[in-house]
């Protein structure tokens, strides 16, 4: 009779247990939420004077409150870089800030498939060495877990 394993994938990192990988997962989930914010940098750019339709991006003028929070209106214009493929947006205002730092929020858990751990039962035998084969009568069975820490934007 074959006897059987269980491992728990979550965030590229194998676990033995469910609880383990819902622990690890909340862990990250309660950073990840609060600090987003500095992962996915935003400064405030002006006009530069000097040359025509430039702006000036100071790396000390960084937006320090949540993007959520800035009024529709606000008459500053902002850079904000992707904290996924490194594209810059410079010179957008705050209806597009708020957009696009939600969508890069949304995205870099959609990407990395945070929201599930996939739970993998298959022979212990494999547990050391990965690269056999199921022989005949053996069998893995993969299932996903939805993560129940919570992911909220801002």
């Amino acid at each position: 009779m074959t006897e059987y394993t269980t491992r728990y994938l979550w965030n590229m990192t194998m676990y033995t247990s469910e609880q383990d990988a819902q622990t690890a997962a909340a862990k990250f989930v309660s950073e990840f939420n609060t600090n987003f914010l500095s992962y996915c940098e935003i400064h405030i750019v002006e006009p530069d004077v000097k040359k025509y339709n430039a702006l000036i991006i100071n790396p000390a003028n960084k937006l320090t409150t949540h993007p959520k929070d800035l009024a529709d209106d606000d008459p500053r214009y902002f850079n904000l870089s992707s904290v996924e493929d490194g594209d810059t947006y410079t010179g957008i205002r705050a209806v597009a800030v708020k957009r696009i730092h939600k969508e890069q929020y949304e995205r870099y858990v959609s990407l990395r498939n945070l929201k599930q751990i996939v739970k993998t039962t298959f022979p212990a035998r494999l547990v050391d060495n990965d690269n056999q084969a199921l022989r005949d009568g053996e069998h893995s069975n993969q299932e996903m877990i939805g993560v129940t820490a919570q992911f909220n934007y801002g």
